[in-house]
C-alpha cells in the first residue's frame, strides 16, 4: 500500500469519526432534554387536577352534549391506550438515549427506564387527592413496553444482539 493511499484513507477515517462524533454529539444534546422533559412532564401531571379523567369527562359532557356513561367510557379507553402507547414510546425513546451514551444493554436499559417511570408515576398519583395510583396501569405500561421492544426489535433484527448484550447484529 502506497503511503499516499494509506494517509487518505486515514485521513477518510479521521473524517468518518469527526463527523459520527458530532452526530452522536448532537443526538445526546437533543434526547436526552427531551426524554428528561417527558419524564417531568408525567410526574407533572400526576398532580395537576386537570389531568384527572374527571375533568375530561365533564369536558366531553359540556363540550360534545355527550352522556355522562359515553364520556367517562371515551375518557377510560382513551386513558388506557394512552398508557400502553406512551410508556411503549417511551421506552424507545429511553433506549435511543441509553445507546447514544453507549450503555451496554440499551434496550433493557430503556425498557427498565419506562416502567421504574410508570412505578413513579402511579406512586404519585396515589398521593394525590384527586388522582388514583393503580397497580393495573403499572401492568399496562409494562405490557406497552414490551410490545414497543418487540416490535421494533423484531423489525431491526436484534433480538440476537440484545441477547447477548452487542448493539450490533450478528452475522451467521
Amino acid at each position: 500500500v502506497e503511503d499516499g493511499c494509506w494517509m487518505s484513507r486515514r485521513q477518510h477515517l479521521d473524517r468518518q469519526r469527526k463527523n459520527f462524533n458530532q452526530r452522536e454529539l448532537w443526538t445526546r444534546l437533543l434526547l436526552t432534554p427531551l426524554l428528561l422533559g417527558i419524564v417531568l412532564f408525567l410526574l407533572y401531571t400526576s398532580e395537576d387536577p386537570q389531568w384527572a379523567g374527571s375533568f375530561w369527562q365533564k369536558w366531553l359532557v359540556a363540550r360534545f352534549d355527550l352522556e355522562p356513561s359515553v364520556a367517562q367510557t371515551i375518557v377510560f379507553w382513551t386513558r388506557k391506550t394512552l398508557h400502553f402507547v406512551g410508556y411503549g414510546t417511551l421506552s424507545l425513546l429511553a433506549w435511543a438515549v441509553f445507546a447514544a451514551w453507549r450503555a451496554p444493554l440499551a434496550a433493557v436499559c430503556g425498557a427498565a427506564f419506562a416502567v421504574l417511570v410508570a412505578v413513579l408515576d402511579e406512586g404519585v398519583q396515589s398521593f394525590s387527592a384527586f388522582r388514583s395510583g393503580k397497580p393495573g396501569d403499572v401492568v399496562l405500561d409494562l405490557c406497552g413496553v414490551l410490545f414497543a421492544m418487540a416490535t421494533v426489535g423484531a423489525a431491526l433484527g436484534l433480538f440476537p444482539a440484545l441477547l447477548v448484550g452487542s448493539h450490533k447484529k450478528r452475522k451467521h
